[in-house]
C-alpha cells in the first residue's frame, strides 16, 4: 500500500497533487493549516470517493507536526513527503 502525505495541498499545484495519487488509489493524508478553508479538496475526495484524509497541521508549530506525523504513523510507514514549505 502507498500513502502519500502532502502539506498545504488548497489550491492550484497543491490541490491537484493531493488529488492525483488519490485518482491513482493511493491513501493521501492531505495537510494544512485551516483544513476548513479547503472545501474543494474536501469536496473532490467525497464526491469522487477518493482515499483522501484531510488533517490539520502547522508547519510552523513543532507540537501540530507532532500530532499529525504520530496519527500518520500509528498505521503507516510514510515512503513520500511532497511540501511547498521547503526552506
Amino acid at each position: 500500500m502507498v500513502v502519500t502525505l502532502i502539506t498545504g495541498p488548497r489550491t492550484g499545484i497543491g490541490l491537484a497533487t493531493a488529488v492525483l495519487p488519490g485518482r491513482a488509489g493511493q491513501d493521501v493524508y492531505a495537510t494544512m493549516r485551516r483544513p476548513d478553508r479547503a472545501p474543494q479538496l474536501q469536496t473532490i475526495a467525497k464526491q469522487d470517493d477518493l482515499p483522501i484524509t484531510v488533517l490539520p497541521l502547522d508547519v510552523d508549530d513543532d507540537d501540530s507536526v507532532g500530532k499529525a506525523v504520530q496519527h500518520l504513523l500509528a498505521s503507516y510507514v510514510i515512503p513520500y513527503l511532497a511540501s511547498r514549505h521547503a526552506g
